[in-house]
């Protein structure tokens, strides 16, 4: 097998023009990508070949974007390798999907290259780190968590772009159903999101995001990505309360 370049990604979309546009874009960057517009071709290459990130359309005969991310998350030295999935759909359902699949990241088209660059250097960045497959960030944060009309309020121990750790005065029972509405910042509008509360770890709920708005999830992604570029090895960015 020829010796791969330092920082190699894959993309994976039957749309050439939409891959081209990707790979020019991290090549003004000096990554190198290589393409593939058959996705069930990309399932030897993502078998036989280690990449630093992987960009996978959603929207592809089978295997798809989703079906990949299975196979990825299954088995294989790809297993814990970033990836990252692009869709020009707006419902959430597709970001719960793609989370729940294994996806790391998403790219809504028309591509932002500013955005498609900051997500490459975080995937190379956790791929040099070695990290865990969702980089938690320890970040305080005021958050609501709500069971009907039941409000807890609460503050963030950590949060990732799939799920946060809650510290409140109570708890919700893990199973439990919730919306949970998360401020980045005073004075501005929550990211509202439904979730699952998954268990508990002493007085704390860890909570898996399942359905979040295109807009909440850009602006989720918007906020992470600073602080896990940020990350030195082996610690966690922590950032205190407005």
């Amino acid at each position: 097998m020829p010796q791969r370049a330092s920082h190699t990604a894959l993309i994976v979309d039957d749309d050439l023009a939409s891959c081209e546009l990707i790979q020019t874009i991290l090549h003004s960057a000096k990554m190198e990508a290589l393409i593939s517009t058959d996705s069930s071709q990309a399932v030897g290459l993502l078998r036989d070949q280690k990449f630093d990130a992987i960009f996978l359309d959603v929207n592809m005969s089978s295997p798809d974007g989703f079906e990949l991310t299975r196979l990825i998350r299954a088995s294989g030295c790809n297993q814990k390798t970033t990836v990252i999935m692009i869709t020009g759909d707006s419902d959430p359902s597709v970001l719960g999907r793609g989370f729940q699949a294994g996806a790391n990241y998403f790219v809504f088209k028309p591509i932002n290259k500013a955005r498609l660059l900051n997500l490459s250097l975080a995937a190379y960045g956790a791929a040099q780190r070695e990290k865990r497959h969702y980089q938690r960030v320890k970040v305080i944060r005021i958050v609501q968590v709500i069971l009907d009309r039941d409000i807890l309020e609460g503050e963030t121990i950590d949060v990732s772009l799939n799920g946060l750790q809650v510290r409140a005065a109570r708890t919700f029972a893990p199973g439990s159903q919730v919306i949970i509405r998360l401020y980045l910042s005073s004075g501005t509008q929550p990211i509202t999101a439904h979730g699952k509360v998954v268990r508990l770890i002493g007085s704390h709920m860890a909570i898996h995001l399942e359905n979040i708005a295109k807009d909440g999830s850009k602006r989720l992604q918007d906020f992470l990505l600073p602080l896990i570029l940020a990350l030195p090895k082996d610690t966690a960015a922590r950032v205190v309360p407005d």
